[in-house]
């Protein structure tokens, strides 16, 4: 999920460069590397939105919905460009990103038909007779685990309660209701979010309030530590700064990044944070596990 490299406004490493390159010059043998970077990074940037549309299909996750979410969340962070190509692939991309995940978040959640359970008789069963039994507990599995998600959010919404820092929703301050709630929705997420769950994200913002990154952790205060410590995958959110912005400056307290410096509505930092926070359950959590 390292996506370093598809951040538009940034030199791209040498070593990627190259690769790049060399894949190019095996169909244009007149393409000099060295001379391109520009035409390297676009067509860097085209392949990528080619293997986001064409990534596989999977019951969780495919690779594509793991690159998609990781441009939509880059590519959403970067300031608006002044070149007007790579600002419209920018754009180009956001649109890819978030229209797949929307499609996974929503396909992956339809339950699985659970068939009736096979009869075996007496004596030995072959693996044959034993696959068939097995079938309807692998759906009734896949589908209690979606019931379950489904079932804790219930329950956190007529709570009203943050468990993270374990105040009532409603006495927290307007940065660290957002942002606490993002978080938590996210930790529930077996799926990637729908915009249902986005939704329900936005439902306590305070409108009106704009914070750049510094001002929004600075906001969060003697919270931070907190939700901190709620965050796994230590080394994906550090090695990826440009798709876990968030999540890395709660973490480690270390911001950095032209985005850092970009006022954004309170919402929209709520939605980073369900965003964010649920990339990482899905890709360390068993989504089958009830």
């Amino acid at each position: 999920m390292h996506c370093r490299e598809c951040v538009l406004d940034r030199q791209m490493p040498p070593e990627l460069t190259l690769k790049i390159g060399q894949a190019i010059k095996k169909r244009s043998s007149s393409f000099i590397p060295g001379e391109c970077t520009p035409e390297i990074r676009v067509c860097a940037s085209l392949a990528l939105g080619q293997a986001i549309e064409q990534g596989g299909k999977s019951e969780e996750w495919a690779a594509g919905d793991v690159l998609a979410l990781s441009v939509w969340l880059a590519a959403d962070f970067i300031p608006p460009l002044a070149d007007p190509k790579l600002e419209a692939l920018r754009i180009d991309f956001l649109t890819v990103g978030r229209r797949r995940v929307s499609q996974t978040a929503i396909v992956s959640r339809a339950r699985k038909p659970v068939p009736d359970a096979a009869l075996v008789g007496a004596g030995a069963i072959t693996q044959e007779e034993l696959a068939k039994v097995l079938t309807p507990l692998d759906a009734l599995r896949f589908n209690a685990a979606l019931d379950r998600e489904e079932l804790d959010l219930l329950w956190w919404l007529y709570a009203a309660r943050s468990e993270i820092v374990d105040k009532p929703l409603a006495s927290l301050p307007d940065a660290t209701r957002a942002i606490v709630t993002g978080v938590e929705l996210g930790r529930m997420m077996r799926r990637l979010p729908s915009q249902s769950h986005r939704n329900i994200a936005l439902r306590d913002v305070a409108p009106g309030i704009e914070l750049t990154l510094v001002e929004l952790v600075a906001a969060l205060g003697d919270h931070c530590q907190a939700i901190a410590t709620t965050i796994e995958g230590e080394t994906l959110v550090q090695g990826a700064p440009d798709v876990f912005p968030l999540l890395s400056a709660i973490k480690t307290g270390t911001i950095s990044g032209p985005g850092s410096r970009q006022s954004r509505a309170l919402g929209d930092w709520a939605l980073r944070a369900i965003l964010e926070r649920s990339a990482i359950n899905v890709q360390y959590k068993a989504n089958r596990k009830i």
